[in-house]
């Protein structure tokens, strides 16, 4: 899992607690059995909607000392600092997990021991995850841990089960915020912006022309920003990009921009083909 967001190029911190050591703090506490699972989703909303507020659903469930409790899963600013905060609990499944990550030559930098850390769900019983991305307000791009009982409600055999989920789509927005996605090629020759929703039609008819000349060619659809567009177009690396404006249209012109050079130049519509080809061939 280190390795995956290594790969990416991402800064993270993987978050790790155990439920197991959650339990036993809540028991401590003297949280009930009946009202442990939705103790533990009132915490889990910390990040969300901070102490206070989880303060106050704690409470309101009946839990005593519910600032208390909070204080001692709020984690120090250190790992070391946090287990002495917990010295009075067996940490053992934490600082054997966090042995076998440096072993395994986890920058332990990335690591986070985070008592607070709830995953929600009710069916983990040991080692919990969450991995974030630093610096970017996305929330978790994957979690997961282990569970004891899960498997066998599928199944006559009792067994355990270590589960794991990457949010795709968290990934792929982050990749994007900090621009490290790679610059793909493509086989289009011309991306032909459309400026607005009135311009749909004329973008689409440069479009045409462009292919009738064979020239691979594609139209971006979306009246987003320009700026958006060309940087669309400098990923897939397409040498030239056109913008027909409102002024443009008025003047049956469209203005080309040749991406390598950022040279951009006014010419009318019915010579747009042979100028490409022009720099192509």
């Amino acid at each position: 899992m280190d390795g995956v967001f290594a790969g990416l190029g991402l800064d993270i911190t993987i978050k790790i607690n155990s439920r197991r050591l959650m339990n036993t703090i809540l028991q401590k506490f003297g949280v009930t059995a009946e009202t442990s699972p939705a103790v533990i989703r009132a915490i889990d909303k910390l990040d969300k909607i901070g102490a206070p507020a989880v303060c106050a659903e704690l409470e309101a469930l009946g839990v005593p000392a519910a600032a208390a409790l909070l204080q001692k899963l709020t984690p120090a600013k250190t790992y070391t600092e946090t287990l002495q905060q917990l010295n009075d609990f067996d940490c053992s499944e934490i600082t054997t997990v966090w042995q076998y990550a440096e072993t395994l030559g986890v920058d332990t930098v990335r690591l986070e021991f985070n008592p607070s850390l709830a995953r929600g769900l009710d069916y983990y019983t040991g080692l919990i995850f969450e991995v974030m991305v630093r610096d970017q307000d996305i929330g978790s791009v994957c979690g997961g841990g282990r569970y004891d009982n899960l498997c066998g409600l599928f199944s006559k055999e009792a067994f355990s089960g270590v589960g794991v989920a990457f949010g795709f789509e968290r990934i792929m927005m982050a990749l994007e915020q900090l621009e490290k996605l790679p610059k793909t090629t493509t086989a289009s020759q011309v991306l032909v912006t459309v400026f607005d929703e009135a311009s749909i039609a004329q973008s689409l008819s440069i479009y045409r022309t462009l292919l009738e000349a064979g020239i691979a060619s594609e139209v971006y659809l979306q009246p987003v920003a320009l700026g958006k567009q060309f940087k669309f177009a400098d990923q897939k690396r397409i040498p030239f990009v056109v913008v027909c404006g409102p002024d443009e249209q008025a003047q049956n012109m469209v203005s080309v921009r040749i991406m390598s050079s950022g040279k951009q130049k006014v010419i009318p519509v019915q010579q747009l083909a042979q100028y490409v080809q022009g720099y192509v061939q």
